[in-house]
């Protein structure tokens, strides 16, 4: 599979009830001579499954219906309750009204079959709240709250932690199932969790301090009360500060405060690790299916994200990998990026 062409599009599930299964692959097929498409298939998302985040901020696209949704989320693909006795999320199917009496991702690979198109599901971790991407509110997951992470002071925070063994499991159970129970050929995975020290140059309370990494850190004989102070620490002089930290001073911040590090290391370890359990997954169940990595925009311009994500690391685990390099890479994200650190961390050029 490495050395094949792949000319795909990503698309929503949300655009083949729009305009029909067999007229919108018809409508790629003859236009744009695709062979794969990556559907997104488990999402609470609208940039993921929904029409628009803002027809304000986005327009209208030229093709299906020009109108907003009120998107409730979910999967939009029929999970085989056999699968999820591990986890304590079981029920997830979308309540999207135009979704209830069908199998959209079943028809869709049916039609794919017909024209040589392959499908590929396509899964973002985070699933749930995620700034600028139109995230539903209320998430109709029950007991969800349970699964969440805390954050350095111990504040619930909005995304579940990776950690947490019902969450993890689930989603385990959602690659699990989709490999056994469709058609497909294969998995197009996007990790989009921000570590601690990535929280904290962004200015957030870093997570994940909940009880199930906690328990971890402590297995490893990691000593979690002086990492917190740790952090603490770094935090303080950042807002004791007034002038800002330069570059030395910042490093120096992580020097003094290693434990700092010590969880870093142990947070990215776990999150690579989920990615290789996924991996492994859909190589045990059919080693025929492939894998690859939907890489975040963030591994191209952020300093510490490029540090911790060497592309020849995930050689290990994918198939292929897909940069994600949309029209604004270069402009509004790129800026973003620099700035998280120009605000905080680097001393600004003296006025005169």
């Amino acid at each position: 599979m490495r050395n094949q062409f792949l000319n795909g599009i990503q698309i929503n599930p949300l655009s083949f009830v729009d305009e029909g299964v067999s007229e919108c692959l018809s409508l790629l097929k003859s236009r744009f001579n695709i062979n794969a498409i990556f559907v997104c298939t488990v999402s609470w998302l609208a940039l993921k499954v929904g029409r628009s985040i803002s027809s304000d901020i986005d327009g209208w696209p030229d093709h299906g219906v020009s109108q907003p949704i009120d998107l409730k989320g979910g999967a939009y693909f029929r999970p085989n309750p056999l699968y999820y006795s591990q986890t304590s999320i079981k029920k997830f199917y979308t309540q999207d009204e135009m979704f209830q009496s069908n199998d959209i991702l079943f028809e869709i690979i049916t039609e794919c079959k017909k024209l040589d198109i392959k499908v590929y599901i396509e899964l973002m971790e985070p699933f749930f709240k995620y700034e600028c991407h139109g995230s539903v509110q209320t998430i109709d997951v029950p007991n969800i709250v349970n699964l969440l992470e805390k954050d350095l002071i111990g504040k619930t925070g909005d995304e579940p932690s990776t950690f947490n063994s019902n969450y993890r499991n689930w989603i385990k159970a959602i690659v699990e199932d989709q490999c056994n129970s469709y058609d497909i050929d294969g998995v197009m995975w996007c990790n989009e969790r921000c570590s601690p020290l990535d929280q904290l140059i962004q200015g957030k309370c870093p997570t994940d301090f909940s009880d199930d990494f906690v328990q971890f850190a402590l297995s490893r004989n990691l000593d979690v009360e002086s990492i917190k102070k740790a952090f603490h620490a770094i935090i303080s002089s950042i807002h004791n500060n007034p002038n800002k930290l330069s570059y030395i001073q910042f490093f120096q911040l992580l020097l003094y405060n290693p434990e700092v590090l010590l969880w870093e290391k142990l947070w990215l370890e776990n999150n690579k690790n989920l990615d290789k359990e996924l991996y492994g997954i859909v190589k045990w169940i059919n080693k025929d299916l492939e894998f690859g990595l939907n890489v975040w925009n963030r591994n191209h311009f952020s300093p510490l994200r490029k540090a911790q994500w060497p592309w020849d690391e995930v050689l290990d685990y994918s198939d292929w990998v897909k940069p994600i390099t949309y029209q604004h890479q270069a402009g509004s994200i790129y800026a973003k990026e620099i700035n998280f650190w120009q605000k905080i961390y680097f001393l600004s050029h003296p006025k005169n």
